[in-house]
């Protein structure tokens, strides 16, 4: 998954992300009940948040069950289209963190998930983060 991402170009991380997105998906992975067309604009904040729970992963098939845990309880217990978060790994952590902090793997595939979304055009150079609690 992203931590095993040794490189920081940015572009690498990009293709890295979205190829473990895709085989999470398709590992019994459900599809949305719907799709919302998001406006093309350029993001200007990010919303930094955590799972609670499950807790916390590291490994690939503990962060998949993860996942489709988080996505069968927003789902069938929420009635929610889809996993609610922005984007799970790159803006949602997965663990508990009220006591602790994320560990640095995880600080800096945030910090690499920006710098791809700035050089991709999805976000501004003037971007800024909060976090879930602060909305």
């Amino acid at each position: 998954m992203i931590s095993q991402v040794q490189t920081k170009q940015n572009l690498f991380f990009c293709i890295t992300i979205r190829t473990k997105k895709e085989e999470i998906v398709h590992k019994n992975g459900r599809k949305p009940t719907s799709i919302t067309n998001l406006t093309g604009k350029p993001l200007s904040f990010y919303v930094i948040h955590h799972t609670y729970q499950p807790p916390n992963c590291y490994d690939d098939d503990e962060c998949i069950q993860r996942v489709q845990a988080i996505q069968d309880l927003h789902q069938n217990d929420q009635g929610w289209v889809d996993i609610g978060y922005h984007f799970l790994v790159g803006i949602c952590i997965i663990g508990d963190f009220r006591t602790s902090s994320p560990n640095e793997k995880a600080l800096e595939a945030i910090r690499l998930w920006i710098d791809c979304g700035i050089e991709r055009g999805h976000v501004t150079e003037a971007y800024y983060i909060i976090t879930h609690r602060q909305l």
